[in-house]
């Protein structure tokens, strides 16, 4: 279903950042929300984590972003 295509979705681009070498990974990860919208209008993001404890006033916009651009997004649990 939609929730096992989803998940795959985020197996695939967990896999595709892990294998990038260290030595490029500068600018991989944007960290932040108003860095994370940049990197999804820009088509720069691959997928997305958000923590649990963030406030959804703060992220409520995320998810409709990553939904048009196609990009999974996956909420954290806080630890």
């Amino acid at each position: 279903g939609l929730e096992s295509n989803a998940l795959w979705g985020l197996r695939l681009a967990a896999k595709d950042v892990k294998d990038v070498h260290p030595a490029t990974a500068k600018g991989l990860a944007a960290i932040g929300v108003k860095a994370t919208v940049k990197a999804l209008e820009k088509e720069q993001a691959s997928v997305v984590f958000v923590c649990e404890g963030v406030p959804t006033v703060l992220m409520q916009h995320l998810p409709v972003i990553c939904a048009l651009k196609k990009v999974p997004i996956a909420v954290l649990a806080a630890a």
